[in-house]
């Protein structure tokens, strides 16, 4: 059968135009395909347009191109990406409407046109073209779903045949492919804006922020909680947060996982402590809160971290102070109740002691080798040993009664040294550093002499059997070299001044530091049993002279306790040689003798009486300045108790002294000299103090020095 060559022709068109179809299928697939992966290649917007461009520009001539972005709360359009021999997307910007222009029609039939240029001049004719007509145009409009986004335009200045409806078949396929492109690429763009924004808030706040998953491994967290754990922030990503967590604060924060995910509410606020890099503590104020991804799914936990540890140091400080506070109001109350009791103790073993000294002294010579006089003898000395007990008590209780006169405490410790190195045994080395001439401090030389002691024997008795040196230093010190740790009395404070220190040094066992503060309770002993007063004692004679006790110990490498006193305005005082009862001539002098005690003022009295005193009685300040107006020019001496209600001692003197300011006192108390008194003998030598309970020849030496000035 012969082949019909129209037939053949027309077969032939049918297939070429079959193949062209395929070949743009093809194409319009590549040109999706890549599109499509131009979203992940593209850094930004303005590179998305400038890809799609190119993509496009491969299967049509994209010679002119734009496209236009419609906000359809404003309804202006924008043309972000423009590429035009002629025009600029500025102008077409600032003119545009829906009437007025071929985008404008394009957005509002939302359908592809293709004019060519007898359309164009008609539209032109009309005002409905802006900016250089061109001889052909195409605009196709980007869809969201139903909604119009935009449009993709291009147009020929040249040649009217340049596009035909196989380009706007092209445009159009791939118009809703690119309208995609864009719109993830702008919500990629301001997600990245958001997260930027985001990231400066929660850097810019002081408190530490984080992001964890369900398992608790930090997904994000910012520079403040990364410079609280002692990391970089970029560290910490990935981390498990429990491994920065006491094993407590962990079970804390995950019962808070459990209560949010099953109400989807903020947690209650929780306190934790954090483990830092170096292993210090933190503690933070936290609330937890779920992090769910777009269909609501939790995806993990985030909440603000508030350091609080300066907060609660403060708290714990103020706990520790509430708790010193009721420890010294107990120990103020004891102290009083113990001193009291200590005072009256003193003033009748006074009495006791006078009376068996007067008994002796009424025996004759023979009757002093009796047994009687024996059995006074074991009283006296009995008696004496009372006296040092109560006086141990109120050396602890820092209200030792002494002698305080300026000291050079160099030179008390060197000469104390001969005594101790006799005392030591034999394998004890002493290495001795004392400042020359030493400091000058206001203190009672057997009490100096006893913390000395007590300090050297506790550092011999803690020394090991291969380490036997202990070091004796003296030297001034200021006060900002004070250590503020382990300080006794702990609530001791140093004034702004230069102070001496006692330093007593060994090389021994050490002490560990929950003993430190029980070193100075009575009768502990980390190595014996029941060692008595002694570190007891040093505490109480610091306290007493306004001084503190510090120790620095550590296991096995030893002890070093110092004792630090205030500095002396004084110079150091000559030594008085001893009286005698011949000093005195009987009758000749008056004493007035000023105490509200009547057993004192009887128990003075009598042994006045028989030094050869005429002796006149007052039982408080009041009477005695009665007695004194009287017998003015008669009085030698006055000798007065410190301490009676109403008008004490000091208070009677100076009226006294308004009379007759040169008169000779003795003052007696049951407590140390204070400073006031000490600064005031300078200006009044005949004055003198004298500490109760105490023996006849230490009133007589009182007397003698009192009077000395004016014989």
């Amino acid at each position: 059968m012969p082949i019909d060559k129209n037939e053949l022709l027309q077969a032939n068109d049918q297939l070429k135009k079959k193949i062209g179809e395929l070949n743009r299928a093809e194409q319009i697939n590549r040109v999706l395909f890549r599109i499509s992966n131009a979203v992940n290649i593209t850094k930004d917007l303005d590179e998305l347009f400038g890809e799609i461009h190119r993509i496009l520009g491969v299967v049509i001539d994209l010679s002119n191109f734009y496209i236009a972005i419609y906000n359809k709360k404003s309804k202006r359009m924008s043309f972000p990406y423009f590429v035009d021999q002629f025009d600029s997307g500025d102008a077409y910007a600032d003119q545009l409407n829906e009437q007025n222009s071929l985008s404008g029609e394009v957005l509002i039939s939302q359908k592809g046109v293709l004019y060519k240029k007898a359309d164009l001049l008609l539209r032109k004719a009309g005002n409905k073209i802006i900016g250089t007509t061109p001889e052909t145009w195409i605009g196709v409009p980007l869809k969201i779903k139903a909604d119009v986004v935009g449009i993709m335009s291009t147009q020929c200045y040249e040649d009217e045949d340049r596009f035909d409806l196989i380009d706007l078949e092209i445009l159009n396929s791939v118009s809703d492919q690119v309208a995609l492109a864009i719109e993830r690429k702008r919500n990629e763009q301001a997600l990245v804006v958001s997260e930027k924004k985001y990231r400066s808030i929660i850097e810019r706040i002081e408190d530490g922020y984080y992001e964890i998953d369900l398992e608790g491994n930090f997904t994000l967290v910012n520079k403040a909680l990364g410079k609280m754990l002692g990391h970089s922030h970029q560290e910490l990503l990935g981390v498990n947060i429990t491994g920065y967590m006491s094993g407590y604060s962990t079970e804390q924060l995950r019962e808070s996982f459990t209560a949010v995910l099953s109400t989807n509410e903020p947690g209650k606020m929780l306190e934790l402590e954090l483990i830092c890099k170096e292993g210090q503590k933190r503690y933070v104020e936290t609330i937890v809160s779920i992090v769910c991804n777009d269909d609501g799914e939790p995806t993990g936990f985030r909440g603000i971290a508030r350091d609080i540890s300066e907060r609660k140091k403060v708290e714990e400080e103020k706990e520790k102070f509430e708790t010193v506070s009721r420890q010294l109001q107990k120990t103020e109350s004891l102290t009083r109740m113990a001193g009291g009791i200590a005072h009256h103790f003193n003033n009748l073993i006074g009495v006791v002691m006078g009376n068996l000294e007067m008994v002796m002294d009424d025996l004759s010579g023979k009757e002093e080798k009796s047994e009687t006089a024996r059995i006074l003898t074991l009283a006296i000395q009995a008696s004496r040993k009372a006296v040092g007990i109560s006086s141990l008590m109120l050396t602890y209780l820092g209200q030792t009664t002494g002698k305080h006169v300026p000291l050079d405490l160099s030179a008390v410790c060197r000469k104390s040294l001969t005594l101790l190195q006799r005392e030591a045994p034999e394998d004890i080395v002493f290495v001795v550093d004392l400042a020359s001439p030493g400091p000058i401090i206001d203190a009672d030389l057997s009490q100096i002499q006893q913390v000395l002691m007590n300090l050297v024997i506790n550092a011999w008795e803690a020394s090991s059997s291969d380490k036997r040196k202990i070091y004796l230093t003296v030297k001034p010190i200021s006060s900002a070299d004070i250590s503020g740790k382990n300080v006794f009395p702990f609530d001791w404070r140093p004034e702004e001044a230069t102070y001496a220190c006692l330093e007593v040094k060994d090389e021994g066992f050490g002490v560990v530091v929950g003993d430190i503060e029980k070193l100075f309770e009575p009768f502990f002993s980390s190595k014996f049993a029941g060692r008595g007063l002694g570190l007891s004692v040093v505490q109480g004679i610091a306290k007493s002279h306004n001084g503190v006790v510090t120790v620095h110990s550590k296991v096995g490498k030893g002890s070093i306790f110092r004792v630090f006193f205030p500095l002396s305005d004084l110079a150091v005082e000559p030594t008085v040689a001893k009286a005698g009862q011949s000093f005195f001539t009987e009758g000749r002098d008056t004493v007035l003798l000023i105490d509200d005690e009547q057993v004192m003022r009887n128990k003075e009295k009598a042994i006045l009486t028989r030094l050869g005193f005429k002796v006149l009685l007052a039982e408080n300040g009041r009477a005695a300045v009665e007695v004194f107006r009287e017998h003015v020019n008669e009085i030698s001496i006055v000798l007065c108790d410190l301490n009676m209600p109403d008008m004490g001692g000091r208070e009677t003197l100076l009226i006294l002294r308004e009379m007759e300011l040169a008169v000779p006192v003795v003052f007696t108390s049951r407590h140390s000299e204070s400073k006031e008194m000490a600064a005031e003998r300078s200006m009044f030598p005949q004055q003198v103090f004298l500490h109760k309970p105490y023996q006849k020849v230490e009133l007589i030496n009182a007397l003698v020095r009192a009077m000395a000035v004016t014989r």
